[in-house]
């Protein structure tokens, strides 16, 4: 019996695994994908379902199943249902901020906060471009500190003490724009 192979093959439907998710979670948007990332199988939920109204449907939210649908390879859980009986493996989807190992916070503006600041002027910096020169920059760095690290110090504690949590990117941005503004002598 030198080559006998013993597989074990469970099936589930994708559907049944959606609405478990919709039920367990009470999830009230409709089932917009399906996609294999990695050891994963993603299910996305987006644009609100029509058939919930305001007060939602008597038993909570439901996926389309596939006696809903006017036929069963519609949709996205009818894409991978195709990819999978065509033996092809499914597309793995990998979103840009799982790649770089970053993930942001929905809604999240990454911008710093510049709240009560004077603005001094604004002006083009050696890289081309337009930046806002602030106050509170060119008071401290104007005759304050000429180490390097000092000077990156007090731009760090200016941001943070406006409720920012400045990266080294963002610190030598605004410490390298007012000492470019401050060697012009317009200040």
């Amino acid at each position: 019996m030198e080559g006998d192979h013993i597989q074990t093959v469970v099936r589930v439907p994708v559907e049944s695994v959606a609405r478990e998710l919709v039920e367990t979670h009470a999830i009230r948007l409709a089932l917009e994908s399906v996609t294999v990332e990695g050891d994963f199988l993603v299910f996305s939920f987006g644009s609100p379902d029509p058939r919930v109204g305001p007060g939602g449907p008597p038993g909570g939210p439901r996926i389309q199943s596939r006696e809903d649908q006017a036929s069963p390879t519609e949709g996205a859980l009818g894409e991978l249902a195709d990819q999978l009986k065509s033996g092809e493996p499914p597309v793995r989807h990998v979103p840009r901020a799982v790649k770089s190992g970053k993930r942001r916070r929905s809604g999240q503006r990454n911008r710093m906060r510049t709240r009560g600041w004077n603005v001094v002027t604004k002006a083009q910096n050696s890289h081309g471009q337009t930046v806002t020169i602030y106050e509170p920059f060119v008071v401290a760095l104007k005759g304050g500190p000429t180490a390097r690290r000092d000077r990156e110090r007090l731009v760090r504690d200016i941001l943070k003490g406006n409720g920012n949590d400045p990266g080294p990117e963002s610190i030598r941005y605004y410490l390298d724009n007012t000492l470019e503004y401050l060697a012009k002598g317009e200040a």
